[in-house]
């Protein structure tokens, strides 16, 4: 029902040759080894769902808490969330809810690693999704293959478009549901 749908642990480096600030994946117009990196969620449930006390871990380690008081980030149906490492995000990233982490940084090694994506249950924590990703991204994000579908493989951004990465959009950079199935 909430998936992790997109990360970037390898944001490119900016050699300075444009105008454009390469590797600013939160928009603050800064490159941020860390702060650039982000994880996307996406709600494929049907239904409004509150993510009041999940967590994202990153091997093992808390990277992101959402708030617990309820209601404080509810995610509509087809709408995505990005969890950005920190930096002052700027952009409208397709409607898309942001945020930066809750611990200051995501930490997402570029030699792969993987993410979890935990939230409370009645008798618990109850994991909804876990990805594997694997290292040399080579300077772009680890995007589904199928975006919005729970099991399909993550594969290399620029197999499935022309730009890096596309926090909070479509890889297409069309706004979610558009791409969802």
């Amino acid at each position: 029902d909430l998936l992790l749908n997109e990360l970037l642990a390898d944001p490119p480096g900016d050699d300075g040759s444009t105008a454009v600030v390469e590797g600013d994946a939160n928009g603050d117009g800064v490159r941020g080894t860390y702060d650039d990196e982000f994880v996307e969620l996406v709600n494929v449930s049907g239904e409004a769902l509150d993510l009041a006390g999940c967590t994202l871990t990153v091997k093992g380690t808390l990277r992101h808490s959402f708030a617990t008081t309820a209601g404080a980030t509810v995610l509509a149906d087809g709408q995505a969330v990005v969890i950005f490492g920190g930096g002052v995000p700027s952009g409208s990233f397709g409607g898309a809810r942001v945020m930066t982490a809750s611990t200051g940084t995501m930490i997402l090694a570029n030699d792969g690693g993987w993410v979890a994506l935990d939230c409370p249950a009645p008798a618990g924590a109850a994991a909804i999704d876990r990805v594997d990703y694997g290292s040399g991204a080579n300077d772009q994000s680890w995007t589904r293959a199928v975006e919005g579908s729970l099991g399909a493989p993550l594969v290399k951004h620029l197999t499935v478009r022309g730009l890096p990465y596309s926090p909070g959009t479509c890889a297409s950079g069309t706004a979610f549901p558009a791409c969802l199935p």
